[in-house]
């Protein structure tokens, strides 16, 4: 019983084993220090194989398909989808997000710079050329074009709204018609292109509306008296200036370019006074004044010119004797002729009628004919608008010198003045012939001037009586002294300019019917 309690086996146990053969096998593993263990066996090695190979083969997805009818009858398909085992991704421990790196060196802020620079660059000489190629689909880009002209980015200053401002300025030069584009109110009675076309140039105004307003602020917060009062360091200012005049350019670009334009006026309403401006050292005026006389130059119907020259009228009835001579010259170059002259067009030369049948010479004097008429009806409907606007052209320049001659002779302008006079002496209304002799005879008693102002003087008088003032009855005798007092003062060193002031003086002398002799002169002198 002890030992049947304690497990263990006896020796008569064994012996009884070991002469039984057919039991020996039991005591093939009895040991006495250790226990018995299993042995791996042929079919625990090929088990444990598939296992493995189980284990790592991807997972089989069936699937089955619809049947297909084959001569042997319906046959069913499928197909395997292996369906990898997901492999988990040990995750790598991040570094902690770095603070954004800000350059501390010179030589790297001015590299961050110049590649911003670069890229705003690339970016907008794209967007001018897409707007250019093709306006009508690529308008829209215009808004992005003008962000860069109002972005105020501290990595480049104002550089890139310079360089977008200039691109945009010529963007419009090269895309705005050479008309006025006018509102129409009948959209519904358009055709379908008419509309494509009317709604086309109502978005490009719109853009050119806002861009203009752009520059108008720039302007203002550049020069206006009360912004440039505020607090701020020379530094900002000089840079708000820079940007002022880049501003100004480009609108007396785009006056000078596109006066055939809308919104000419507000253009010239918010130039002319720059144009008597001190501010830089006198470049705003320069600016200002070499865009009137180009637009003075260019201006064959004159409806701009009659705007700019009433703009400058009242400027200077305003700030007087404060107004730059410079914009006062810009006068001397208006487009002005005989009221009444008409320039004949000329005729089309046509083919020799020779080889022309009955018929087509027929149809070419009816061509003729209406042709004709149309250049007439042409003709007079442009010459009354031009005398119209000259006439308005002449009162605002004429009323502009009388001023300067009666309120302010002592000023710089009073040379100015007389040049004008002297110039457009032949286009002076009669009705201010005797105003201007008094005018005229009181500057040369009271005031001292220069030789080229008395040549002046003396060629404003003979050219009006050279003319319609041939038939007035005025004594003119201290003009005839006081000419042949200043030939006495010609030398080598007069400038060419007053030379012409003489030989116009002279050959005005010369076309009056009973001219004066020298002694004659002298004597009344």
């Amino acid at each position: 019983m002890d030992s049947d309690d304690d497990g263990s086996v006896d020796e008569g146990d064994i012996g009884f084993f070991a002469d039984k053969r057919s039991y020996r096998f039991l005591l093939s593993n009895l040991d006495d220090e250790k226990p018995s263990k299993k042995t791996k066996t042929t079919e625990d090695d090929y088990a444990e194989r598939k296992y493995a190979e189980a284990k790592n083969k991807p997972e089989l997805n069936i699937h089955h398909m619809l049947p297909i009818k084959t001569e042997q009858g319906l046959q069913q398909r499928s197909r395997i989808i292996e369906k990898e085992k997901p492999t988990v991704e040990i995750p790598v421990p991040q570094p902690a997000e770095e603070e954004a790196y800000q350059p501390q060196s010179v030589a790297e802020i001015y590299c961050l710079r110049q590649q911003y620079i670069a890229t705003a660059k690339q970016e907008i000489a794209r967007l001018s050329c897409a707007i250019t190629e093709d306006p009508y689909n690529n308008i829209s880009a215009m808004k992005k074009l003008r962000h860069y002209c109002s972005t105020e980015d501290s990595k480049a200053g104002q550089t890139v709204r310079k360089l977008a401002m200039i691109s945009l300025t010529a963007v419009y030069n090269d895309i705005l018609p050479s008309y006025s584009v006018k509102p129409s109110k009948e959209l519904e009675s358009l055709s379908k292109e008419v509309k494509a076309q009317h709604s086309y140039e109502t978005d490009l105004l719109r853009n050119y509306r806002v861009f203009l307003d752009l520059l108008f602020d720039n302007l203002n917060l550049a020069f206006q008296k009360e912004k440039a009062k505020a607090k701020v360091s020379p530094e900002v200012l000089t840079a708000r200036q820079n940007l002022g005049l880049l501003s100004l350019k480009c609108m007396a670009e785009l006056l000078s370019r596109n006066y055939n334009f809308n919104l000419r006026s507000n253009i010239v309403n918010t130039l002319i006074p720059y144009g008597a401006s001190k501010a830089m050292g006198g470049k705003l005026a320069d600016v200002v004044t070499a865009t009137i006389v180009e637009i003075f130059e260019k201006d064959k119907q004159g409806e701009c010119s009659v705007e700019i020259v009433r703009m400058i009228a009242a400027l200077v009835k305003k700030k007087g004797n404060n107004v730059n001579g410079k914009l006062l010259e810009c006068l001397l170059h208006v487009r002005l002729v005989e009221l009444g002259e008409v320039k004949k067009e000329k005729e089309e030369k046509l083919p020799d009628t020779a080889m022309l049948s009955k018929k087509q010479r027929k149809h070419r004097k009816e061509q003729a004919k209406v042709r004709k008429e149309l250049l007439e009806a042409e003709a007079v409907e442009n010459k009354k608008k031009k005398s119209r606007l000259q006439s308005e052209s002449l009162d605002h320049i004429f009323v502009t010198y009388f001023r300067i001659l009666k309120q302010y002779h002592d000023s710089p302008l009073l040379p100015i003045a007389l040049a004008g006079l002297s110039k457009f002496a032949h286009l002076i209304n009669v009705d201010f012939f005797t105003d201007l002799f008094e005018c005229l005879k009181r500057i040369i008693k009271e005031e001292t001037l220069e030789l080229s102002d008395s040549l002046n003087c003396v060629s404003t008088i003979f050219t009006i009586l050279s003319g319609q003032g041939s038939v007035l009855d005025v004594d003119i005798g201290e003009f005839y002294a006081l000419l042949y007092q200043n030939i006495l003062l010609f030398n080598p060193d007069t400038p060419s300019q007053t030379f012409h002031i003489l030989k116009q003086a002279l050959t005005n002398t010369v076309k009056r019917k009973v001219p004066l002799s020298c002694q004659m002169a002298m004597l009344e002198n």
